[in-house]
């Protein structure tokens, strides 16, 4: 079945209607769906997979756990930090935070946290071992394709270095991190 923008200009109640309507067609039926869309709540709420078109060619497909936490095209991730609110976050907290008045012993991090790294205390663990103390700005968990996928943006303060190496080596944990410093990001091995 070809639902071409069913959702389109629908109030949030009508279009929870329509994406059960579809998602129960999708899971009784056995009923293959091409859903076309611009809206990544919906893609979120019901898809198993996604492909991202750009002028007329899909740029990038895959699962949408997999599209969503580690998007390869700049659309892509444009599209997955809009809806993420993620975007929007660091551009208020860049607005409130000046990157360039932190003292030394302050950066700006973003944190990704996928699948179990959502419900471990993570954070709380290494600031304890590395004696940092944490400002948390923004944090969001979502669920996407039946994964936890969590949001976090915080300042981080005290001992950096080992701290920042500790980061390096939470990709296998599930967390990918980037430092957010003044227009630019530094990133490291684990960083998205």
């Amino acid at each position: 079945m070809i639902s071409d923008e069913a959702t389109s200009a629908l109030d949030p109640k009508t279009t929870q209607s329509i994406l059960e309507l579809l998602k129960k067609l999708n899971e009784e039926l056995g009923l293959t769906i091409v859903l076309i869309t611009h809206e990544m709540q919906v893609i979120k709420s019901i898809c198993h997979n996604v492909a991202v078109m750009d002028e007329g060619r899909v740029i990038e497909r895959g699962p949408v756990s997999q599209i969503f936490t580690a998007p390869q095209e700049k659309l892509t991730t444009d599209f997955v930090e809009t809806s993420t609110n993620v975007k929007a976050a660091i551009e208020r907290v860049t607005k409130t935070v000046k990157l360039d008045e932190l003292p030394a012993n302050q950066e700006l991090v973003y944190f990704n946290f996928i699948g179990n790294a959502t419900k471990q205390s993570i954070l709380s663990e290494l600031s304890q071992t590395y004696h940092v103390s944490e400002n948390i700005l923004f944090a969001n968990i979502d669920e996407i394709d039946g994964e936890s996928v969590g949001y976090m943006i915080a300042i981080i303060a005290g001992d950096l270095p080992p701290f920042n190496q500790a980061l390096e080596d939470l990709r296998s944990q599930g967390v990918k991190t980037q430092i957010l410093s003044g227009r630019t990001v530094r990133e490291g091995e684990a960083s998205c």
